[in-house]
């Protein structure tokens, strides 16, 4: 199944997010197209990267931005990246925390394209971004992002289908189409594409940056198709990919409900596995933060989960945004004996998220079931294997579409 072979590409990928101190914090990449997924255009569309600092003074941190292959492996090329130029070294614009806030000291925001010492982008692709203080002496975090020369309005397609080979409620799973056209060759551009180097699409749902859904020419997978390949006119397609279920939403904005200076848990109770209980409406992975008054300040939530004991995973892993939806260790629940429930707790900027939780860091539904009605946004990211400078992926086009929601397939 496409759902294995995903799982396959996730393990071998490094995290969308990091922060690897405490000296920042609420590290987040937002861009402008739905589900804020983390897109830019090349000179313009900007995306912006949001970040709170914890220094009794502000820090001048030093940014440095890789391109990497489709895989987010770095790309080994000077021409694309050159230690000396790949630095944002001025001041990245900050502003003070409220009065009262003591959870950090300030919060910093830049914009790509668009920040001083990187006006815009000279090559598409995918992009790491890494923090850094101010001798280089240590990472601080790091990021995920994508640059794209065009945007294809209503370039990708998404229906409900069947998998007849899958049981209730797998058998409900999402078909994404891509369809691309060459334009016709400009003898004034110096990077002229051809059609048989545009070989793979990546697909991901909503901002699940850190697991893409793959279609290459070269691959096996009988879930996947690829039409026109070398022509002018390409379709790439992808089937079975589960629905999932609307994320589970997190609002702790209210001072009332939640008070500060307390450790927050859900007020109605544990959550519970919803294999066969479809969610309200998400906000399709994003979350909403606090960023004015004495309460925009970071809070510390408790998660509890109760599980039936033949459903009961070896490890449990939370995700929303404020960990870049990316199974990682400081986000592991542990199995609490007397209260029979995973129990955990993160520290993130009071707001609202949407969340939800993994199965042994892989199974996105064995605990939160798989349903039709569920929309997501998927983005699909188009790239080209340039044979310039020993060989780069660009990005050529990204298209996003939404899956129809309802109760039935809606293609023949």
């Amino acid at each position: 199944m496409k759902f294995v072979a995903a799982l396959l590409l996730m393990s071998s990928l490094a995290a969308a997010q990091e922060v690897t101190s405490d000296r920042i914090s609420n590290l987040r990449v937002q861009g402008t197209l739905e589900a804020r997924f983390p897109v830019a255009l090349k000179s313009s569309r900007p995306l912006t990267v949001s970040f709170d600092g914890s220094d009794a003074d502000p820090e001048r941190f030093v940014i440095r931005i890789w391109h990497c292959d489709r895989d987010w492996q770095r790309t080994e090329s000077i021409f694309l990246n050159d230690a000396s130029r790949n630095a944002i070294r001025t001041q990245i614009p900050y502003t003070r925390a409220p009065q009262g806030v003591q959870g950090y000291r300030y919060s910093y925001a830049l914009r790509l394209p668009g920040t001083t010492d990187w006006e815009q982008f000279a090559f598409s692709g995918n992009y790491v971004l890494e923090i850094w203080d101010s001798r280089e002496e240590q990472r601080l975090g790091s990021a995920r992002f994508i640059v794209a020369e065009s945007l294809l309005a209503g370039g990708a397609r998404v229906w409900n289908r069947q998998d007849p080979s899958a049981v209730a409620p797998m058998y409900q799973v999402h078909k994404v189409l891509l369809s691309y056209t060459v334009p016709p060759q400009d003898p004034r551009n110096d990077a002229p594409v051809y059609a048989q180097f545009i070989r793979t699409v990546d697909v991901y749902r909503n901002r699940e940056c850190s697991r893409p859904y793959r279609i290459d020419v070269d691959d096996r997978d009988p879930d996947t198709f690829v039409e026109g390949w070398g022509t002018d006119a390409l379709q790439f397609s992808i089937d079975n990919i589960p629905c999932g279920n609307e994320y589970r939403s997190l609002d702790v904005r209210s001072t009332d409900l939640y008070p500060p200076g307390t450790l927050l848990h859900r007020r109605d109770g544990a959550d519970v596995s919803r294999w066969l209980k479809p969610g309200p409406r998400d906000h399709d992975g994003t979350s909403t933060q606090v960023n004015t008054g004495q309460y925009a300040d970071d809070v510390q939530y408790r998660f509890e989960l109760l599980v039936p004991p033949d459903q009961r995973p070896d490890s449990v892993f939370v995700v929303g945004d404020f960990n870049g939806w990316t199974p990682s260790e400081p986000w592991r629940l542990v199995w609490d004996v007397a209260s029979q429930r995973f129990t955990g707790q993160g520290r993130f900027r009071r707001g609202q998220y949407d969340y939800q939780y993994v199965a042994d860091g892989v199974d996105w539904t064995a605990l939160e079931g798989n349903d039709w009605r569920t929309t997501n946004v998927y983005t699909a990211v188009l790239y080209y294997r340039d044979p310039r400078f020993g060989g780069f992926d660009r990005v050529l086009a990204v298209a996003q579409g939404r899956s129809p929601g309802g109760t039935e397939a809606t293609t023949p």
